[in-house]
Order: structure tokens, then sequence, then C-alpha cells
């Protein structure tokens, strides 16, 4: 065998345990970055139905501010 190749099991099975804590490390942040980009995605979605909550209540200021515009025209026609 080759000297400097050989490891103690010992060594070996610190490897070993290091890599699974790395694996389990990545699992989780694996786990975090789907979390984070539900919600990501819900932020998003929440946004686009508030920005269309908002350009409805536009339009309907828009509809009073000319109800009452033209409603003034007509009263200042007679």
């Amino acid at each position: 065998m080759i000297p400097f190749v050989q490891k103690s099991l010992e060594e070996i099975r610190q490897e070993e345990e290091a890599l699974r804590q790395k694996e389990l490390q990545l699992e989780q942040v694996v786990a975090l970055n789907k979390s984070l980009m539900l919600t990501v995605t819900e932020l998003y979605e929440e946004n686009l139905a508030f920005r269309e909550l908002n350009r409805n209540v536009m339009l309907v200021v828009t509809e009073l501010y000319e109800t009452i515009y033209a409603a003034e025209e007509v009263g200042e026609t007679k």
C-alpha cells in the first residue's frame, strides 16, 4: 500500500460525518429556498391583485369626477 494514501478508520468516519452534516445543511438551504420562493410568488400575486384593485378604484373615481363635472355643466347651462 502507498503510505500517504492510507487514512485511519477514524479519519474516514470523521470525513463521512462532516459530509453528512454538509448534506443536511444543503437540504435545509434547499427547503428554505423553496419556502422563500413560495413567499415571493404569493407576494407577487398579492401585488398584482392590489394593482388591479387600485386600477378599478381609479376608474370609479374618474367616473365620479366625470359625472360631477357633467352635472355641474348641466347646472350651469340652465
